[in-house]
C-alpha cells in the first residue's frame, strides 16, 4: 500500500508581512507639512491650516504636553515611568510646564481618524487629572464651530 506523499508545511503569513495588510499607512511627508512643520497626519495638516487663520498666533500652541501620571516606585522598587499625552493643539494662552493646569479659558484639540485603545485609556487619565475633556476633530469643517465656542470662552 503507497501512502500519499505530502506536500511540505507552508509557513503562515503573518499579517505584517503580507502586503500592505496590518501596517499603518502614513502620507508622504511632502502631503503633511506645510509652514516647515511635518504633520503627523493630513487631517491634523489640514486642521492646523483652518485654524491659524482664525486663531491669532499668540493663542495657538502646537504639540503641547500634558503630564497625566507621575512616574513612581512600587513596593518591590520596580521603577515606572510617567505618562504624557501630547494633544495636538492648544487654544489659549501658552502653557509653559507640563504639570501647569488648564485654564478655563484654554481648549485642547486632537485630529482623531481612529480612536486606539492607548488614546482612549490616556482621554480618560487625562480627563481625571485636568478635569477637562479632549475636543477630538474628525474634519476640517468642525474647527469653525470650535474657534466659535473658544471666542465665547474668552468673553
Amino acid at each position: 500500500m503507497k501512502m500519499a506523499r505530502r506536500s511540505p508545511r507552508k509557513k503562515p503569513k503573518s499579517a505584517a508581512s503580507s502586503k500592505g495588510r496590518g501596517r499603518i499607512r502614513v502620507s508622504p511627508k511632502e502631503a503633511r507639512t506645510v509652514d516647515g512643520i511635518v504633520f503627523d497626519s493630513k487631517l491634523e495638516k489640514e486642521l492646523y491650516q483652518v485654524i491659524k487663520n482664525l486663531v491669532p498666533p499668540e493663542e495657538l500652541q502646537l504639540q503641547p504636553n500634558f503630564l497625566i501620571m507621575e512616574g513612581f516606585r512600587d513596593l518591590r522598587g520596580r521603577k515606572y515611568r510617567s505618562i504624557s499625552y501630547s494633544a495636538d493643539f492648544l487654544l489659549g494662552p501658552p502653557r509653559v510646564g507640563d504639570t501647569d493646569p488648564i485654564l478655563p479659558n484654554q481648549l485642547v484639540l486632537d485630529a482623531k481618524g481612529m480612536l486606539t485603545d492607548v488614546y482612549r485609556i490616556k482621554r480618560k487619565l487625562f480627563a481625571d487629572r485636568y478635569g477637562v475633556d479632549i475636543l477630538e476633530l474628525k474634519r476640517p469643517a468642525h474647527v469653525v464651530d470650535v474657534v466659535k465656542y473658544y471666542e465665547r470662552l474668552k468673553c
